[in-house]
């Protein structure tokens, strides 16, 4: 039921945004129109009004150039005769050419007086008209309709405003409804919303419950693993212990060969330095081919060489970066590159011997011991150890070009 009430919600809230637009573009075409048409309305009557200005005008110069009688009951009497105007409110006369320019202005005093100024050889008349009369009587003359106008030139903004208006009068029941029906759709959708909501606040507080009784159970299993990395740390410290007083015998020691499986051995110095690792948030890939995953050497050795170059890698990468550690063959040769994302390693200054932190004298000590060659180089904000392993060939072609020994690679004889 509630999933059919869902739908159904959904139904009605597309289809009333369909007719919000409808409404919308059907409004905005509406007043649109009437804007165009009562522009066109105060266009003629905007012509109009200049006419009857012009009107007044022809009177001045039939009076001046007939030598009329020049007195304000007596152009009223010509104007309403003749044109069937509105009487002027003042009539003034001057007698200096020029002194006056033939506009139409408005009197600085009030703003419904217009002036008309007509002039003939040295005569002048100035009138001034009421300007609202003369608007009446156009708008008593046409049946336009829309509205009282108080002043020529009508703004745009009152041109729209009635545009409204007058949409709003003949669409009134048309917006009455619509109002009515969003008032409905709201009121039922709080009522939805207010159930919806009143189901997921008891849902959400059976989820707290759950949620309560995860939490413990996730604290239970942090203290756990709290207790493993403090078990790791130790077993690294009673590592670290150990081999100082081992490492001048492994140096000295002749070499155990035996078939080691690389990827178990970084595996395993993954495994080690699980604590690390969780605590800088580091992803460690390991890509590998499988036919260069074997060799033949020292397995302890080989632990130790790699359990300081991972490190070296772990010490210097940014926190929650990525580090991978490649196996690959090339020219017979097996090679093993760590790349991290970090900065320039600066090992720490410590007195006491570290199995993962060895002296550079000890290591090149032990890459010379299980003949590896290691190279590191740094570009942009990588750095890449490169460590091969070199065969007991390439080691006698380089002081006899005559090779002695059939040589191991890849765990094949």
């Amino acid at each position: 039921m509630a999933i059919f009430v869902k739908r159904f919600l959904y139904a009605i809230n597309i289809l009333t945004i369909v007719y919000a637009i409808f409404a919308i573009l059907f409004s905005a075409n509406s007043i649109t129109t009437n804007y165009e048409k009562i522009s066109e309305i105060n266009y003629s009557i905007k012509k109009e009004y200049k006419e009857t200005l012009d009107k007044y005008k022809k009177i001045i110069v039939f009076v001046l150039k007939n030598n009329l009688s020049e007195n304000r009951r007596y152009f009223n009497l010509i104007s309403s005769a003749t044109y069937n105007l509105p009487p002027v409110k003042e009539f003034k006369i001057s007698r200096f050419k020029g002194v006056v320019s033939d506009d139409v202005n408005k009197t600085p005093n009030d703003r419904d007086i217009s002036s008309v100024i007509g002039c003939y050889n040295d005569g002048c008349i100035k009138v001034f008209l009421g300007r609202k009369e003369i608007i009446d009587k156009i708008l008593k003359s046409k049946l336009w309709g829309y509205g009282e106008i108080e002043t020529i030139p009508v703004k745009k903004a009152t041109l729209l405003k009635i545009s409204a208006s007058k949409f709003l009068e003949a669409h009134k029941n048309l917006i009455v409804i619509t109002l009515s029906y969003f008032f409905i759709l709201y009121l039922f959708q709080s009522l939805f919303l207010f159930i919806r909501s009143d189901r997921l606040t008891k849902t959400n507080f059976s989820l707290l419950i759950a949620s309560d009784k995860n939490q413990q159970e996730l604290t239970k299993q942090s203290s756990e693993h709290n207790k493993l990395c403090n078990g790791i740390l130790f077993i690294q410290e009673i590592a670290g212990e150990y081999f100082t007083h081992y490492i001048h015998q492994l140096v000295i020691r002749d070499v155990c060969i035996e078939e080691i499986d690389l990827v178990d051995v970084l595996q395993g110095i993954e495994k080690f330095f699980s604590y690390q690792i969780i605590q800088r948030s580091l992803k460690v890939a390991l890509d590998y081919e499988n036919a260069a995953k074997s060799i033949e050497s020292d397995s302890e050795i080989i632990f130790i060489v790699f359990l300081n170059l991972v490190f070296k890698a772990i010490y210097r990468a940014k926190i929650s970066s990525e580090m991978i550690i490649k196996i690959f063959q090339r020219q017979d040769a097996i090679n093993i590159e760590i790349n991290d994302t970090g900065y320039e390693y600066s090992p720490k200054l410590s007195g006491k011997i570290q199995i993962w932190e060895l002296p550079n004298p000890i290591l090149e000590s032990l890459y010379q011991k299980i003949k590896i060659e290691v190279e590191e180089t740094r570009k942009d904000e990588v750095n890449i150890i490169s460590t091969r392993f070199v065969s007991e060939s390439e080691i006698n072609k380089s002081s006899d070009n005559t090779t002695k020994f059939k040589i191991i690679y890849g765990g094949k004889n």
